[in-house]
């Protein structure tokens, strides 16, 4: 299981499609012409369009492992060129290298994220989102993908907003890479992780294969045990499985913004308190999850708020809860 949803694997047609699609751009955005003016380009342009052009079907359809694996080869083999694509474009450390500028630019243009992302009946960033057919954020369980019209556009289209899990500005080889775009919500691409990198501090990839477990949420001691409590009452806690998923917790501060739906905590806990106070055969004669929760257990990563609401649940259902 994923930290907290999992991304379902794409279809063999949806990677030969991005690949016929972003291939085809990669080759027109590197004409010979482009790269015969030496002095505006680094030495280093022929092989490192050479590598990209050698590894296109991984940059391009590869697992999220297999994407740190070539970053850590951009890395070590083109270091000038790896170095300035960290820096800020408005930096004066970026305008004092301008071949190396030139380099990034260039590459951003071999994986143009922007015309990738336009509304188009083809393959693209729409089609690639209706694939994906995700409804909750993969990374907080706590919105629905935030659908939105591209600005500009006089007809209203919907689309979740693309991730870079790796920023594109700083890995700009990876800006159109399957395996780096993840559908979410306004609040966590916008908002809360911008451009962080997560690459070295341990944050596990929602596409990852890694078998792992989920965080777990526990009000564990906080709350009443029958009707009559109140909203400050309520003290969630996040359970991290393991390190890395007590990376994902802080650095999409989930503990402050789950702490924001302590009202719906209340009201489940109340809900299930009521529930406890009807007659025993009526009890018996209904399922307590559909009834309490409103969705059944299985249904609880397809609902905003849903692991947390669900995992307080069985936490009530335990007898644990005092």
């Amino acid at each position: 299981m994923a930290i907290l949803i999992n991304l379902k694997a794409l279809t063999a047609s949806a990677k030969a499609d991005h690949l016929k699609l972003l291939e085809g751009r990669f080759n027109e955005a590197r004409p010979k012409k482009a790269i015969a003016c030496r002095a505006k380009y680094p030495t280093y342009i022929d092989d490192l369009l050479k590598y990209l052009g050698d590894n296109l079907t991984t940059i391009l359809t590869g697992t999220p492992e297999q994407l740190t694996d070539v970053v850590q080869a951009v890395r070590t083999q083109f270091v000038h060129f790896h170095s300035q694509a960290q820096l800020s474009r408005s930096s004066k450390a970026w305008k004092s290298n301008p071949k190396d500028a030139a380099a990034v630019l260039l590459v951003e243009k071999c994986f143009d994220y922007g015309r990738f992302s336009k509304k188009s009946s083809a393959w693209g960033a729409y089609k690639l989102v209706q694939e994906v057919g995700l409804r909750i954020c993969p990374y907080c369980q706590l919105h629905h993908v935030n659908y939105h019209m591209p600005a500009g556009k006089k007809t209203f289209a919907l689309r979740p907003p693309l991730d870079h899990f790796l920023p594109k500005s700083n890995y700009p080889y990876l800006a159109v890479s399957l395996g780096n775009l993840v559908p979410c919500c306004g609040q966590c691409n916008s908002g809360v992780k911008l451009t962080l990198d997560p690459l070295g501090k341990g944050i596990r990839h929602p596409r990852s294969a890694l078998p792992k477990g989920r965080i777990k949420f526990s009000a564990l001691g906080s709350i009443p045990a029958k009707v009559g409590g109140t909203v400050a009452d309520i003290q969630l806690a996040l359970v991290p499985p393991d390190v890395e998923a007590q990376a994902h917790i802080e650095a999409f501060k989930l503990e402050q913004r789950y702490g924001w739906y302590a009202r719906e905590i209340f009201d489940l806990i109340e809900n299930y308190n009521r529930f406890k106070e009807y007659p025993l055969a009526v009890q018996k004669a209904v399922w307590p999850a559909e009834l309490v929760l409103g969705f059944t257990p299985d249904a609880a990563p397809d609902r905003a708020l849903g692991l947390c609401l669900l995992d307080v649940f069985r936490e009530l259902e335990s007898g644990k809860v005092v």
